[in-house]
């Protein structure tokens, strides 16, 4: 599906989550079509023996009230 419309920055939202064994732990979020976030591990987890990974959710909401998303998980590599 295409969006013919222009993209309203504003409406932009990505959420920087900690990936933790089964659940999340929300770090930040981004308002914006562009941005940095900050993405090490608080909390107490420590990489070296939990279960992480780094969880990016990107959502927009057009002018009509549809809102899509998508998520992208980084596992660390040993």
């Amino acid at each position: 599906m295409t969006d013919e419309d222009p993209i309203d920055c504003s409406q932009v939202e990505v959420e920087y989550l900690i990936g933790h064994d089964t659940h999340t732990h929300s770090q930040t979020t981004a308002v914006g079509c562009s941005g940095t976030l900050q993405t090490s591990p608080i909390g107490g987890h420590d990489p070296a023996v939990d279960d992480l990974a780094g969880v990016f959710l990107a959502q927009y909401t057009d002018p009509g009230g549809l809102v899509g998303e998508d998520v992208v998980a980084l596992e660390p590599s040993n």
